[in-house]
């Protein structure tokens, strides 16, 4: 079972609960890093919290677990691996001038940030603040436009999850009949790559012999146009029954992974 949590088998792919958890990461200006957290990391971490999020920073050197990587893929394993459901990917820049007429700095500062659903490749949305702050010494005012930026990120990002969880419905699909491991994976490969379907996920596998139930996550199509999709798309299933009030659908298989 360990193994197959490791592979995203067991996890709701691109699915999140009622309320997401989320892990961000955000590369900033290395002068402004207190303990590892930045001013926008604490900004956008604020932020949605107000929108009812759960945002673990992951670069916090006082979390119980340091998640680290150097790519956005790496990133958004780590985040797979501490149970988020999102990975939100950030750069944070920012200047500053003296301004001669006020005798302060006026600092400048952008957040970019890139939200990915865990298991997905590809952002959902990519979401720009840019925002300016005035101060009598130049990193506060920095500090302070860095802040600023990542509490106006936040709103756009709940937007993002907001949107995406909208229209989505789940069903059942319920696999009799013998189903090994190369043949089980090849089955959740399908499913996540068929159109309409927003995530899926192993519920329930009775062995290499034994049935499975895989939990779809379905957005613009019912239960039935998915168990036709599914019957063109891999003709050695047989559609034993569906239930659309139900959200389930059965079929069988026969045969290992040698098909």
């Amino acid at each position: 079972m360990s193994a197959l949590d490791l592979e995203g088998l067991l996890r709701p792919e691109g699915v999140f609960s009622q309320e997401p958890r989320l892990v961000f990461f955000v590369d900033e200006p290395e002068f402004l890093l207190d303990l590892g957290v930045g001013p926008a990391a604490d900004g956008l971490r604020r932020g949605l919290s107000t929108y009812g999020l759960t945002a673990m920073d992951g670069r916090d050197s006082l979390n119980n677990v340091r998640l680290r990587g150097n790519s956005e893929a790496e990133l958004r394993s780590a985040a797979g691996r501490a149970g988020a459901d999102w990975a939100l990917v950030a750069a944070a820049s920012s200047s500053d001038e003296f301004d001669e007429a006020s005798r302060s700095w006026r600092a400048r500062a952008s957040l970019i940030v890139d939200a990915y659903e865990v298991g997905r490749s590809t952002p959902v949305d990519q979401v720009r603040s840019d925002v300016t702050a005035v101060d009598v010494s130049s990193a506060a005012a920095r500090s302070k436009a860095l802040e600023a930026a990542g509490e106006e990120a936040s709103a756009a990002v709940a937007a993002v999850i907001t949107r995406s969880a909208q229209g989505r419905s789940e069903a059942a699909l319920f696999v009799m009949g013998d189903c090994d491991l190369p043949r089980m994976k090849t089955l959740l490969s399908m499913l996540r790559v068929t159109e309409g379907v927003a995530g899926a996920f192993l519920g329930t596998w009775r062995g290499e012999e034994g049935s499975m139930v895989v939990r779809i996550f379905l957005k613009g199509i019912k239960t039935d146009g998915l168990a036709a999709r599914l019957l063109r798309r891999d003709p050695t299933l047989t559609l034993l029954s569906v239930e659309p009030d139900a959200g389930r659908i059965a079929v069988e298989i026969s045969g290992g992974a040698d098909r």
